[in-house]
């Protein structure tokens, strides 16, 4: 899946991460899967409401940022993350 991106837009802020990292090719009983670290959630949401759980890709690519003064949470680039990880 070169080139191909994952991008979630929160707030004003573009984040973006190869979907290579959410995929991973593992063994199960001697067969080779394909794990994705996106999943939906199951829960009875409103309509118009979409919720996804983004797992470790997300969480190794991007840190949080508290501002405790202004009461507000950003995301920042992590130093660990994989290439081609940006905030636009």
């Amino acid at each position: 899946m070169d080139g191909v991106n994952f991008v979630i837009q929160l707030g004003d802020y573009n984040y973006t991460i190869p979907m290579k990292y959410f995929l991973a090719d593992t063994m199960h009983n001697s067969r080779h899967d394909c794990d994705v670290f996106i999943q939906e959630l199951d829960q009875d949401l409103t309509e118009g409401t979409n919720v996804v759980r983004l797992g470790d890709p997300f969480f190794a690519a991007f840190i949080p940022v508290f501002d405790v003064t202004n009461q507000s949470l950003g995301l920042g680039v992590s130093a660990r993350a994989l290439t081609d990880v940006a905030v636009t």
